[in-house]
């Protein structure tokens, strides 16, 4: 099944043509928030490869999301927000980034309409 909600992107480097990306509505002023993937088993799940979270210590010395990053995390949960059918899965590549985007981006998310799955890279 096709995500009702993909957009046409166009190719980078000048390459003719357009694909698809996987994006839902938002409420916010940029319209649609886009992710890497859809599942192909249950087309509601949107994917987001994350390989590590952009982050920074703070003046106390605890860690804390980058500008960029908690801003893209807080486009999600309001394009959430306004498709009650959706949950996000979040690939990352290993349980240290997976511990660390619970801790840092896990306050930001809404409970229960996200996971966090580790997927180690493939090398061939």
């Amino acid at each position: 099944m096709e995500n009702p909600h993909a957009l046409r992107e166009e190719l980078a480097g000048g390459v003719s043509g357009a694909r698809l990306v996987p994006a839902i509505k938002s409420s916010n002023a940029r319209g649609y928030v886009k992710f890497d993937a859809v599942d192909p088993q249950n087309p509601k799940v949107l994917i987001d490869r994350k390989l590590d979270l952009g982050y920074e210590y703070d003046a106390s010395g605890r860690p804390v999301l980058k500008d960029g990053q908690r801003e893209a995390f807080l486009r999600q949960r309001d394009a959430l927000s306004v498709n009650d059918e959706y949950t996000i899965r979040y690939e990352v590549p290993s349980q240290e980034v997976a511990d660390r985007m619970r801790l840092l981006a896990g306050p930001i998310l809404p409970s229960g309409r996200y996971e966090i799955l580790v997927v180690p890279k493939v090398t061939p």
